[in-house]
């Protein structure tokens, strides 16, 4: 079934639609059946899934109401659709739901009983505390007794020593006694005490428990030509989500790389997913399949600088945001399900929505001075891709808090290694591929694991990368190379009217490595108005520097470019380098400052 009719499918189920009117007979002599089915294929999209339960119609020709029972609690009320081959007619499709009573006395018993046995051992902890109080307070007494008799003898000049520190030493074992008691009973009762806590909250839970809602599916149907038919029977859940990520395995010596795709799933619709055919897709579920109204744009005339004409007016940067607006509300054109109001309400809103933003828009565009190219409105925003993945095999996915990670594919991927240094940004020096996906799938954008020789090198991001696009594959950084920039000299003269700037730069990369290096070495070029500013370069450095094979240098973009060639153990002044120097000129009134071209 093509997602066209699918769609069109939902919307005929939440606009309330039945194929055919169940009459009063039809009602008395149908038979009731109830189904759990089992959940055979599932599309995660974007926020929500379509979730396919088959059943197994075995029963005999007539008319029968199939009652689907343990629907999850983040179905999509209105999206309740199903399909049936040429024996069985589905007159109607409703959702319901009602409280069932659920007999839990016996599990409620059973923690009753848990927690008196738990309270008669508090009890016991109560009084062993009180009884270890007492035996606290007598030696405290002992302790005052022997004190003040011990001060009468000394002052008699009569002291018992080695009663003293008998009966003293009596008092201190006895005081620690009674500590670690009190220690281990404050623990134990603690831990009674949490165990306590445990069961109430575990009583409790069962009393909520003993009343719960029941979703169900309530599906009128008509079978002919014997038992043993099929049903599908497709809702729409919410709690479902998935995101792409990216794992990067190099070989660089090899110049091998895999790019392994995964999806991280959110799981939490209610209901579980054992064992069925998985797909994932950016595609929409809720699209509205039918083309907006187009409603008619009246003009009126208004006296120039009147308060109306004034307020139509936006600068050149608002008008730009509307037709972003536009676009993002063309591009989602969904539809509501599940509230209060009715579909056809809610396919209005959408059409009145559209059908003002396009009319203000077509206003401004008949102002004078408000036009935007073409290519500026379509530059403003992008579709993106939809794109749908099945997963290989048969997929588990409970439904769980924690995100779910499924593989949708490992591709092999050929291009060309390198070393890329750029120090005016950093000293360090990065392993890149230029690389081909060459593999049957879109690569979405999302979070990207490398690792090089079976390292981790880091983290980097994929923008979206379509089939047969080149991309930029980042692999790390080479611990055996760094790179330096430094201005070795700056003259300022003028000439005339003009001052004339000449600036010298060196740039190295050093190679503390036992194997010689190719390193594509970057820096920046100003660019200038040329009605303004006159740059030139002097000398780019290719001709002058013996690790340059190239004869001149790569200018692209603002940019100066040499393949530099580095030696191994070429460190501090064996540093392979280049050296360029560029001139420019401008009035000697005017000042250079920094901006953005």
């Amino acid at each position: 079934m093509t997602t066209r009719s699918l769609i069109a499918g939902l919307l005929a189920a939440s606009a309330g639609t039945t194929l055919a009117p169940t009459t009063w007979a039809d009602a008395a002599s149908r038979a009731e059946h109830r189904l759990s089915g089992e959940i055979e294929a599932v599309t995660v999209y974007r926020g929500q899934a379509l979730v396919t339960r088959s059943l197994n119609l075995d029963f005999a020709p007539g008319i029968h109401e199939v009652v689907v029972s343990d629907l999850p609690a983040h179905l999509v009320e209105g999206s309740l659709h199903a399909e049936a081959g040429a024996d069985v007619s589905i007159r109607s499709v409703r959702y319901r739901e009602q409280p069932v009573r659920t007999d839990v006395r016996e599990e409620v018993q059973q923690v009753d009983a848990q927690l008196d046995e738990l309270r008669s051992s508090l009890a016991r902890l109560s009084r062993r505390s009180e009884t270890i109080e007492g035996r606290k307070a007598y030696v405290k007494n002992l302790e005052s007794f022997t004190t003040q008799n011990a001060m009468a003898e000394l002052s008699k000049g009569v002291l018992d020593a080695v009663t003293l520190k008998e009966l003293s030493e009596f008092i201190f074992a006895e005081q620690e006694k009674i500590e670690e008691q009190e220690i281990e009973l404050r623990e134990q009762r603690e831990e009674v005490e949490a165990e306590i806590q445990l069961l109430e909250r575990e009583k409790n839970a069962l009393g909520a428990r003993s009343t719960r809602t029941a979703r169900e599916a309530v599906i009128m149907v008509e079978t002919r030509n014997g038992p043993d038919q099929d049903l599908d029977l497709r809702y729409l859940v919410n709690r479902a989500s998935w995101d792409p990520s990216h794992t990067v395995r190099a070989d660089i010596s090899g110049e091998e790389l895999v790019a392994e795709y995964f999806a991280s799933i959110q799981q939490t619709s209610g209901e579980d997913w054992n064992d069925v055919e998985m797909k994932l897709s950016t595609a929409t579920p809720s699209l509205v399949a039918k083309a907006p109204q187009l409603t008619s744009l009246r003009l009126v005339l208004t006296p120039n600088g009147s308060q109306a004409r004034q307020s139509s007016k936006y600068d050149r940067d608002a008008l730009i945001q509307r037709q972003i607006a536009a676009d993002q509300l063309r591009q989602s054109n969904v539809a509501v399900f599940g509230n209060s109001r009715s579909a056809t309400d809610n396919f209005a809103d959408l059409d009145s929505s559209l059908n003002r933003i396009a009319m203000d828009y077509q206003i401004l565009e008949l102002q004078a001075g408000t036009t935007i190219s073409a290519v500026e409105r379509t530059a403003t925003s992008s579709a993106g891709h939809t794109v749908t993945y099945t997963i290989p095999g048969r997929t588990a996915l409970p439904s769980r808090p924690e995100r779910q990670s499924i593989q949708i594919a490992a591709t092999p991927l050929e291009g060309k290694f390198y070393k890329v240094a750029i120090p005016l940004l950093t000293s360090f020096v990065y392993e890149e591929a230029m690389v081909v996906n060459e593999s049957s799938n879109v690569l979405l954008s999302g979070p990207v694991t490398t690792y090089a020789d079976g390292q981790f090198v880091g983290y980097s991001m994929f923008d979206d990368i379509a089939m047969g696009e080149r991309m930029i594959v980042g692999l790390g950084i080479n611990s055996d190379l760094r790179s330096e920039r430094v201005v070795i000299d700056q003259r300022e003269d003028i000439q005339g009217g003009n001052q004339i700037v000449t600036l010298t730069v060196r740039l190295s990369v050093q190679n503390f490595g036992s194997k010689d290096a190719l390193v594509r070495l970057i820096d920046r070029l100003p660019q200038v108005d040329p009605q303004q500013v006159q740059l030139e370069i002097v000398e780019d450095g290719a001709a002058s520097s013996p690790f340059v094979d190239d004869p001149e240098a790569v200018l692209t973009d603002g940019r100066i470019a040499w393949n530099l060639r580095v030696p191994a153990k070429s460190i501090a002044d064996d540093a392979a380098s280049v050296t360029y120097t560029i001139r420019i000129a401008h009035d000697r009134q005017m000042s250079l400052t920094g901006g953005t071209p």
